[in-house]
């Protein structure tokens, strides 16, 4: 038996009034085996993750879990209830998972890139998150 492939994702959100985030959408472990309905961890972040250089450090957001189609968003999405419109930037695979504590050390591995994104996601207070990016090169 192999083992699943865990996904990332960003989608850019664009709220009613110009308002707008990026989702970043992580799987860092597998779901159960009979889960069929599992829920994604999400963040909100005011910057892409996946353009930020090595030593930025980005605050982000823990918001409700997503459902898995959103990892593989491909098209622009009206979202219904008047939350706006969502619109797949970047997808990927997470190749490499470690704990930290309450946190992770993440490899995201974006699709067309030349190497992977190596990241530190630590929680801070509540929902609150700190995620920096790391040299890969370095590590």
């Amino acid at each position: 038996m192999t083992a699943r492939t865990l996904r990332t994702a960003i989608l850019r959100h664009d709220l009613p009034g110009h308002r707008s985030h990026f989702d970043w959408l992580v799987e860092w472990s597998p779901p159960p085996v009979d889960s069929g309905a599992t829920l994604v961890p999400t963040f909100r972040v005011d910057r892409r993750l996946d353009a930020a250089a090595p030593g930025t450090v980005l605050r982000a957001t823990r918001i409700p879990d997503h459902r898995p189609l959103y990892l593989a968003l491909t098209e622009v999405r009206v979202l219904d209830g008047g939350r706006g419109v969502v619109t797949p930037r970047r997808q990927g695979r997470v190749v490499g998972a470690r704990r930290l504590g309450e946190g992770w050390r993440l490899d995201l591995a974006w699709e067309d890139a030349a190497r992977p994104s190596l990241i530190e996601a630590m929680p801070v207070k509540g929902d609150e998150w700190r995620i920096r990016v790391l040299d890969s090169r370095s590590t």
